[in-house]
C-alpha cells in the first residue's frame, strides 16, 4: 500500500514541476492475483461436488468472487482454477472445458477492486485511482489499467 502513495506523490511532483499543460498517463499493472479472471464452463469431467456448475452460458467472475470462498463451494472454485501440466511439452493449461479471460484491458474498473462487488474490503487500486481522478485524470483516457 505504501508504494501506491509513493506513486501518487511522484505523479503529483511531476505534475507540479511540468505545469498544467503536460499530462502524463498513469498506467497500472496489477501483480499476481490482482486481476479479475472470468470463466465460462463446458466441463465434461467430474466435479468435486454435485452442486458445482459444469456448464455456463455466460461469463462469470471466477477470481476473485468472495461468494466462491465459502466452505464446500471453495472446492468448486479450486477445481475450476486448477491447471494441468503436460510433462511432454512442459506447459500448463486450463482444465478441459474451462475457458478464461481477463476483462478490462485499458480500463481501471477491473483493478480498482479484487472483486466486482466494489466493497471496501476488496479495494486494490481504488484509493489511488480516486485520488488521481480528483487531480483531473480521466479513467480510460490518461488513467488506464493493464491487467
Amino acid at each position: 500500500m505504501i508504494w501506491q502513495f509513493r506513486l501518487l506523490a511522484f505523479i503529483c511532483i511531476i505534475h507540479n514541476i511540468n505545469g498544467d499543460n503536460i499530462r502524463y498517463p498513469a498506467i497500472f499493472i496489477p501483480g499476481n492475483g490482482g486481476s479479475q479472471i472470468w470463466a465460462r464452463l463446458n466441463r465434461t469431467g467430474p466435479s468435486p461436488h454435485f452442486f458445482c456448475s459444469r456448464h455456463s452460458k455466460t461469463w462469470f467472475e471466477l477470481w476473485l468472487d468472495v461468494r466462491l470462498l465459502i466452505p464446500e463451494v471453495i472446492d468448486c472454485f479450486v477445481d475450476n482454477m486448477r491447471l494441468e501440466y503436460n510433462s511432454t511439452t512442459k506447459k500448463t493449461s486450463n482444465l478441459d472445458g474451462v475457458e478464461v479471460q481477463i476483462p478490462g484491458f485499458g480500463e481501471t474498473s477491473t483493478i480498482e477492486f479484487f472483486d466486482s462487488s466494489g466493497f471496501s474490503f476488496s479495494s486494490y487500486f481504488a484509493p489511488i485511482v480516486k485520488s488521481l481522478v480528483a487531480l483531473n485524470y480521466t479513467r480510460g483516457v490518461d488513467l488506464r489499467g493493464a491487467p
